[in-house]
């Protein structure tokens, strides 16, 4: 008996053209949704970093005043002219320079180049000049008086040393210098009372560091913008 081999046809169907527009058309509605979920992902894994990194400054604060009898580092205090430079026996160089201390601030001429991103508050931190001859840091005030401590900021991601205008917060947004923090977003405050938030930023003059003082106290100097105290 003869037996002929069994075959079986197939028959291999493609998709049309329709079926393949429909398929990326699904795909491209799928990313435009999940494209910006990612990006504030991404965005608020840069805070934390930076909030982190800003709370060991703060830490490392701390531990400076437990050993200078509650003293806040002056300018005077440093051959560099700087007060942060005074916190390397504390804390890492990382949370204190750029570029790793803030994600996406760093000095655009050099990448590289290690530039302090921390900036404090004058009144309290380093100590504005003297408004004779500017030869000195002389004003050094305690935390003991500050009256608004949760409304009176002691430092701040920014670029410089010590801070009398929040002009000085506006500069990382708004010179051509240097890269925006935190993608352009905003900046993070270390408050006195030793908590941390994160103001956006709304523009040159429109942040929330320019509100004014309701009523300024004129012995402090430099007193008529809230976030600087008293």
């Amino acid at each position: 008996m003869n037996h002929e081999p069994l075959t079986f046809a197939h028959h291999r169907r493609s998709f049309t053209l329709i079926e393949l527009l429909v398929v990326v058309a699904i795909i491209s509605v799928l990313a435009a949704l999940l494209l910006p979920t990612l990006g504030r992902a991404k965005l608020m894994a840069k805070r934390t970093v930076a909030v982190n990194n800003l709370r060991q400054v703060g830490l490392g604060l701390a531990m400076y005043r437990g050993d200078f009898n509650d003293h806040l580092p002056l300018h005077t205090n440093s051959a560099l002219g700087a007060w942060a430079p005074m916190l390397l026996s504390y804390v890492s160089s990382n949370v204190i320079f750029m570029p790793k201390a803030v994600p996406d601030l760093y000095y655009r001429p050099n990448p590289n180049q290690a530039i302090s991103a921390i900036i404090g508050n004058n009144n309290l931190l380093g100590g504005p000049a003297d408004a004779t001859n500017f030869a000195g840091y002389l004003v050094h005030r305690p935390l003991s008086e500050v009256r608004n401590p949760s409304t009176t900021f002691l430092m701040s991601h920014a670029i410089g040393v010590s801070s009398w205008s929040p002009t000085h917060l506006d500069q990382p947004f708004t010179s051509a210098s240097y890269n925006p923090p935190l993608g352009g977003s905003g900046l993070n405050f270390y408050f006195v009372d030793e908590h941390i938030e994160f103001i956006p930023y709304e523009g040159p003059l429109l942040s929330k560091w320019w509100r004014p003082h309701p009523a300024p106290v004129t012995e402090w100097t430099y007193d008529s913008y809230r976030i600087f105290g008293p």
